[in-house]
């Protein structure tokens, strides 16, 4: 049962033995920054070393091209 509790956000137990849990759906890393991509402002820079990878998200050289989102950032830090 504390397993249960660690990965719910809430487990009720009731009188006729049934259990009913919550889970909690957050979006990975990738996710995050591939939604806030498409809402960025435009790059100012020449489009050749970009290319999308194979979650279809923006890669710069090969890296992923982190939005400018304060938010974001920080939870990557």
């Amino acid at each position: 049962m504390i397993d249960l509790l660690e990965m719910f956000t809430h487990v009720s137990l009731f009188n006729n033995g049934s259990l009913l849990a919550e889970l909690q759906v957050k979006l990975t890393r990738v996710d995050q920054i591939q939604v806030k991509q498409l809402s960025d402002e435009p790059l100012d820079s020449e489009t050749s070393n970009f290319r999308l990878n194979s979650d279809r998200v923006l890669c710069f050289k090969g890296q992923i091209c982190v939005p400018n989102d304060v938010e974001l950032r920080q939870s990557i830090l």
